[in-house]
């Protein structure tokens, strides 16, 4: 069973703890508007360095698993 979930937690380990503007939106398939409504309001981390913006991929994964409905309710 360990050797089972060891892929996960290879695939786990390798993704970024921040993710780019440009790939938040070809990820999770958002707009420009879209990203900043999350950002004004307090939805999602991020962090801002010049005029690159970049996102804490947990925080954006946490606000798709909130609004998650159950398919079987």
């Amino acid at each position: 069973e360990m050797i089972d979930s060891v892929p996960d937690a290879i695939r786990e380990a390798e993704k970024a703890k921040w993710l780019h503007r440009d790939e938040v939106k070809d990820r999770y398939g958002l707009t420009d508007r879209q990203l900043q409504y999350l950002r004004d309001n307090g939805k999602v981390t991020y962090s801002k360095h010049g005029r690159r913006i970049w996102y804490l991929r947990e925080s954006v994964e946490d606000y798709f698993e909130e609004g998650c409905v159950d398919a079987s309710a």
